[in-house]
């Protein structure tokens, strides 16, 4: 699991009900789009509104982190983010692991799997479930987005609550 407290907090639940607990993994941090901005300051508050939503606007746009003036080495990411999941990979060939991390770690591995060059080549849902599998250097995408799961319990509480 990323450390970030979502991620790691969805790992844990799935975790419990396996008997098993995460290990959390630094280098499954998400994508920081103003690393590089004054650590004393916020981006929000210093830069004007309308310059912010450019930004975003061309990030979307252009489903690249360039966009972003202030952020850390999209390579650097998708290298860092890659090279974590192929070490989780190595250690468990054969297995089913469940890493659960943010939209950006989730865009390296699919774009890497996909063979896409852009660092956000879907827009990932929160509570999605994306899987991949892991053979030797071959990465295959099996889904992307589901989140049936969530209609299923939606589905379940609203029975309930007849």
């Amino acid at each position: 699991s990323s450390p970030l407290q979502r991620a790691l907090r969805t790992g844990t639940e799935i975790g419990a009900r396996h008997g098993l607990t995460p290990e959390v993994r630094d280098t499954l941090t998400e994508f920081e789009p103003w690393q590089n901005f004054p650590a004393d300051q916020s981006p929000f508050e210093v830069l004007p509104h309308e310059e912010i939503s450019t930004i975003f606007r061309e990030h979307i746009r252009t489903r690249r982190y360039e966009a972003f003036p202030y952020a850390e080495d999209g390579a650097a990411f998708r290298a860092r983010v890659l090279g974590e999941l192929s070490r989780i990979i190595d250690a468990h060939l054969g297995q089913r692991v469940v890493v659960t991390a943010h939209g950006g770690v989730i865009n390296a591995a699919l774009a890497d799997a996909l063979g896409s060059g852009f660092d956000m080549p879907v827009r990932v849902h929160h509570t999605s479930i994306s899987v991949l599998r892991g053979a030797d250097t071959r990465r295959a995408v099996q889904s992307i987005n589901d989140f049936s799961h969530v209609l299923s319990f939606q589905t379940h509480v609203g029975a309930m609550n007849l």
